[in-house]
């Protein structure tokens, strides 16, 4: 059987060759436009370079299988022990969860509960050892190495291939670690386009550097997927100067990148036919229709304009929200000149506190920032990762900085790519997380299954909030880390990631992006210490768009009550801890799983199925 695999292998290259034919340039389009023949060129040597890494990247996890079924080692058999005893674990968490459910009496309710705690423990347990004993397994060396494979590809090809691992550096609840934390450079380390390549662009799209600039820094600070952005100086009518951000495209990156989209779907293709887990096609297919529009600046110049006409509705938002303004007359297709704002990156800690700012603050103010977005204007930014987001000190009253921390203020970048939210779908998003904040089961579902995910809804729920689903339905919004969480969490990611890419297919196309953007918020709290506050403010908000929408008090007071009474012992419990002088860290351990009871829905059974 693995001989099999590894000739099949051979015939996925074989395939991918194949794409990569139908990129090279036709004979019969010579004579209509050399610039597209050389870019058309350029992406076929590319192909090639994608055909040869996946290639060798399918044969080395066939060769691994191999090995493992010749040979085996003692690391890797006590890693099998361990699986087992986890998916043990779970499938008695799953049973004890269905008592829970169908219980008569309080009695036989107890005694599930007893049981789901038990052996929730058991899966934190296990998770844990799971995990440590994985850090340095073959099987992670596997993934470490061919995650530096396809990480030198896409900084070798370059545009789309950026774009994509940009992307996939966002899907933690889907790839393994190590793919996460190579793909994660991506996100603010983009190769650079060389000088002679800036010019030449500026020139072809608003004519000589010198009859536009003042002056122009030839060094980029900045550089990432699809273009790269220069410090210059422009002179204003009174004669004084003026600091722009200059975001100029890679040069060729437009004629290209239809080929490299059409490149990286056939090898995802042919590696989901050989790799049955491995189900990414929605991805290309969620960038695929919209690369032409962030490769279009004007576009994006509109959408700066409209995001800072959306961020200026009150005097709260006017003075926290900085969007770049836009120098139109320095503006093309492909190159966007906006006024240059300071800033450190959204994830600088250390800089944050040197400035004053709270960074819990920056990170609080960031969810309330996102999720205005999403659930009032439904104007929202596709792509908010925390490359795209400076934090400044807010300018503020001398008196006022006395008593209370810097408050910060948000600069936001990169602008590309918007995606308008329907009312209907805002609406069915946002009773979906006062279900979340309540807690309610039955809402849980009712309102994930509006989404189109049918009996998946724990899974989903799971996915969008990073908790596990007995966490969501105990009757608690303290997400406080706990010793094994994470571990755990990849240890369902690992156990359903069949079901997982199935939720991504069943979802609608506007939930990727919220997805994606609860990933953000999630990689924010991380980076900036903010205990995993964000859902809390996500609720918050969403009740605020509910009764705006239909002025149910009730319904309101409901939420709010329970999410400032939570507030309230949030408050208490800092206090607590600066006056004992305890650590920061996590008051809640893994000891507190067997308090806590571990209710599973009577469809987690059938999550395998989509039955609506």
């Amino acid at each position: 059987g693995d001989f099999y695999w590894l000739a099949a292998a051979n015939v996925s290259g074989i395939g991918f060759t194949a794409a990569a034919l139908m990129l090279k340039p036709d004979p019969d389009e010579i004579r209509d436009d050399t610039k597209r023949l050389v870019a058309r060129a350029q992406a076929f040597s590319r192909a090639t370079r994608l055909v040869s890494t996946v290639s060798t990247v399918a044969a080395d996890y066939k060769v691994h299988e191999f090995r493992q079924y010749l040979f085996g080692h003692d690391e890797d058999k006590e890693s099998q022990r361990l699986s087992e005893s986890l998916r043990k674990a779970q499938d008695d968490q799953e049973r004890a969860g269905l008592i829970v459910e169908k219980a008569q009496n309080e009695s036989e309710k107890e005694k599930g509960i007893a049981l789901a705690n038990s052996a929730r423990f058991r899966v934190l347990e296990t998770a844990a050892q799971l995990e440590k004993l994985s850090t340095n397994s073959s099987r992670s060396k596997l993934h470490a190495r061919n995650a530096e494979r396809l990480l030198h590809l896409a900084r070798t090809n370059g545009g789309v291939y950026i774009k994509v691992a940009q992307h996939c550096a966002q899907l933690g609840y889907l790839l393994p670690k190590e793919y996460i934390t190579a793909f994660e450079t991506c996100l603010d380390d983009a190769p650079r386009s060389k000088w002679s390549d800036v010019r030449a662009v500026i020139q072809e799209e608003l004519g000589r550097i010198e009859d536009l600039f003042e002056s122009f820094e030839q060094e980029p600070i900045a550089s990432a997927s699809l273009a790269q952005v220069h410090v210059a100086y422009i002179r204003l009518n009174d004669k004084s100067r003026q600091k722009v951000a200059v975001k100029v495209q890679h040069r060729g990156l437009r004629e290209t990148s239809i080929g490299d989209i059409d490149a990286c779907a056939s090898a995802v293709k042919v590696v989901s036919y050989f790799f049955e887990d491995f189900k990414l096609a929605w991805l290309v297919d969620e960038i695929s229709p919209h690369l032409p529009k962030e490769l279009d600046f004007i576009n994006e110049a509109k959408n700066c304009t409209r995001a800072a006409k959306d961020f200026s509705s009150t005097r709260f938002w006017r003075s926290c929200i900085v969007v770049p303004q836009v120098i139109e007359n320095r503006t093309s297709e492909r190159v966007l000149t906006m006024s240059f704002e300071e800033g450190v990156n959204a994830t600088d800690k250390e800089r944050m506190i040197a400035a004053g700012i709270d960074p819990t603050r920056a990170a609080a103010l960031i969810s309330q920032a996102l999720n205005y977005a999403v659930f009032f204007t439904g104007h929202v930014q596709c792509d908010p990762h925390a490359a795209n987001i400076l934090v400044r000190p807010k300018k503020v009253h001398s008196i006022q900085k006395l008593f209370w921390s810097t408050p910060p203020q948000l600069v936001l970048l990169d602008h590309g790519l918007y995606r308008e939210l329907s009312v209907d779908f805002r609406l069915q998003y946002a009773r979906l997380w006062r279900a979340l904040s309540l807690g309610d089961t039955a809402l849980i579902a009712a309102s994930a299954r509006e989404l189109g995910v049918g009996n998946l809804y724990p899974l989903f729920a799971a996915m969008l909030t990073r908790r596990p689903w007995d966490d969501l339905v105990a009757n608690s919004l303290d997400t406080q880390p706990r010793s094994g969480d994470n571990a755990l969490l990849r240890g369902y990611a690992q156990r359903y990631a069949k079901q997982i890419t199935h939720v991504l297919d069943l979802v609608p196309r506007q939930m990727l992006l919220l997805l994606k953007m609860s990933d953000c918020l999630r990689n924010l709290e991380s980076a900036l210490g903010n205990s995993h506050y964000s859902h809390i403010l996500t609720a918050h908000v969403c009740a605020d768009a509910l009764f705006a929408h239909d002025r149910n008090i009730v319904a309101y007071s409901r939420v709010k009550f329970r999410l400032y009474a939570f507030d309230v012992s949030v408050f208490f419990r800092r206090c607590w801890r600066r006056l004992s002088f305890s650590s920061d860290k996590a008051d809640v351990h893994i000891e507190t799983a067997r308090k806590r009871p571990a209710i599973i829905p009577e469809h987690v059974s059938e999550w395998g199925t989509n039955k609506n």
